[in-house]
């Protein structure tokens, strides 16, 4: 009986744990999107603008992560399973640690590289550039200065599932947790990011904040992964389906990303749209946006 009561605290242990990182993790993301909201709304002069280019970016991130660290992280699964020697959840979960403290520090770079971007459009406008090529200065600076720390968020999901799917054999409850969790952090985090830390600290001390919260995940993560690196573990190596059901699976694969893809595109029109008939009605952008993304 006592054995199965700390097996039970150990796991509510580690539900709580899990839960907390990856709420965190997701407050702090949407923290920085509504702050680079407003720093480009102030380069910008535009909100709708501002607003699009963020969100462009975001998404663009989100998705290049997603693909490349799930790309990555099958195959190392894979080379794990293998070597009998190698701890892949450790692994996994050091690789999450790294991520984390690599958005912290490129989200502080960021108060420098965007004032850098500004500077470079001002050049354009003094030499006469104006409307859409104008614009295009200021977009594709902040979608390259933006994209790296994006893009280690979008890898940070598929690197946890790894984990997951390498220490849990109840993988689906556990990830739709996860993602819950994640979700009401960045519910969480927009609102904190517009409505209190903005207000109080201003835009680069607010980023500073935000960038102190993944140090801190980070930190916490990578302490973590060295206690898992020195417990044996075991990772199963994925099964391939085979036969007429998985061919008929693949037939219809292009179903399901067409469905998802009109589905975020809808999404994403109506939060442009949202957040302009706010501004029409409240007069802050800033504002207007964190309501939107809470």
């Amino acid at each position: 009986m006592t054995d199965d009561r700390v097996e039970a605290a150990s796991q509510r242990s580690k539900l709580v744990w899990t839960l907390g990182l990856f709420f965190f993790s997701g407050a702090t993301s949407l923290v920085y999107e509504v702050l680079w909201t407003r720093r480009l709304s102030l380069t910008f002069g535009h909100t709708v603008f501002a607003v699009s280019t963020v969100l462009t970016v975001f998404m663009s991130g989100l998705a290049l992560g997603s693909f490349l660290a799930g790309r990555w992280s099958d195959k190392e699964r894979v080379r794990l399973a293998e070597d009998s020697h190698a701890s892949g959840p450790a692994r996994f979960l050091a690789l999450y640690g790294k991520l984390e403290i690599g958005i912290g520090i490129w989200a502080v770079l960021t108060l420098l590289l965007l004032n850098l971007v500004e500077s470079v459009y001002l050049w354009a406008a003094r030499g006469g550039a104006t409307g859409a090529a104008l614009y295009s200065v200021v977009f594709l600076g902040s979608f390259l200065v933006l994209l790296p720390p994006t893009t280690a968020m979008g890898a940070t999901l598929p690197v946890f599932t790894q984990l997951l799917v390498a220490t849990r054999q109840d993988v689906g409850a556990w990830l739709s947790r996860i993602y819950g969790w994640n979700t009401l952090g960045a519910c969480f985090g927009a609102g904190l990011g517009g409505f209190v830390l903005l207000p109080t600290l201003g835009l680069n001390l607010s980023v500073c904040a935000a960038a102190l919260g993944n140090l801190a995940i980070g930190v916490a993560a990578l302490k973590h992964s060295r206690k898992l690196a020195s417990l044996p573990g075991e990772v199963e190596s994925p099964e391939e389906e085979e036969g007429p059901e998985g061919e008929s699976r693949r037939s219809g694969s292009w179903l399901l990303p067409v469905a998802f893809g009109l589905s975020g595109y809808a999404a994403m029109m109506y939060q442009l749209g949202w957040t302009r008939g706010l501004v029409l009605s409240i007069g802050s952008s800033t504002y207007s946006f964190a309501i939107i993304l809470t």
